[in-house]
């Protein structure tokens, strides 16, 4: 919904932003697959009220419309499978290249 298809994002590692990190931003997060194998994606941030941190796909495909609760500290169980890390920010968007 966000990204036309052939959208270019620029993105630089989380330790090298320098920016606020609030709601709102594109970020990079990735996980484990069923196989063992990282995959990443873009993702919209949103910290609540209560310092949860969520993140929103911005996909037009039905079956990927559910947000993603960042587990905290607390609540993260040691599970690999489980985690999703934020590893980057977008910083800088592309359109589509011109036909």
């Amino acid at each position: 919904k966000r990204f036309a298809p052939g959208t270019l994002i620029e993105c630089v590692h989380l330790a090298q932003f320098n920016g606020e990190f609030k709601s709102g931003l594109y970020v990079v997060a990735e996980r484990k697959d069923n196989f063992g194998q990282y995959e990443s994606t873009c993702k919209q941030l949103e910290i609540l009220e209560d310092g949860t941190h969520w993140l929103w796909p911005r996909s037009s495909d039905p079956e990927w419309q559910q947000p993603y609760k960042i587990p905290s500290a607390d609540e993260w169980n040691g599970d690999p499978e489980a985690e999703v890390r934020v590893i980057g920010v977008v910083v800088f968007v592309h359109g589509p290249p011109m036909i």
